[in-house]
């Protein structure tokens, strides 16, 4: 059963990831869409043939950046603070701890780079804003999980009555 139970636990943070990245290139389409559709309208350059493909490549080469770097650190505390209290407690300090990683490399990245804090500010926020639906997306998936797992483990199954008891050998 703890074998299973193990299995159950990485498969569901595997699940997570995977679908967190998915999550990411989604919006990325979204975004060149949206941005195709500005530049036609406002009869401006729509990029070369690439510029659609390439914009999604690295889009969710940062999700896997993002979901291996804040995500999954964030969502392994929350897992641990849901041991020590409650599932309902998980979420909330896997949100906050994700809001301080991002901050945390993004802020180390303007100071490594020099860039000036008005536009770490920005990029911040930026990156905040496209990590939201991935976040919620991992989280979901994760502690929905994680707590159908806690009750099957808690679940003690009753002795049948055609078993014999300790005395009835």
């Amino acid at each position: 059963m703890k074998i299973l139970m193990g299995l159950g636990h990485v498969a569901r943070y595997v699940l997570g990831a995977a679908l967190s990245g998915l999550v990411f290139a989604v919006e990325a389409v979204l975004i060149y869409v949206a941005l195709l559709v500005v530049a036609i309208l406002f009869n401006k350059d729509v990029g070369g043939p690439f510029a659609g493909p390439v914009m999604i490549l690295i889009a969710a080469e940062l999700g896997v950046g993002v979901t291996v770097m804040v995500t999954l650190p964030a969502l392994l505390l929350g897992d641990l603070m849901a041991r020590r209290r409650s599932w309902f407690v998980a979420p909330i300090a896997a949100a906050l701890c994700a809001l301080l990683l991002l901050a945390a490399y993004v802020w180390g990245w303007g100071l490594a780079v020099g860039s000036p804090a008005s536009e770490t500010a920005f990029i911040w926020g930026v990156i905040l804003a496209f990590s939201v639906l991935p976040l919620l997306t991992f989280m979901l998936l994760t502690y929905s999980s994680g707590a159908a797992l806690a009750l099957v483990a808690r679940r003690r199954v009753a002795p049948s009555p055609l078993q014999p008891t300790t005395g009835d050998v």
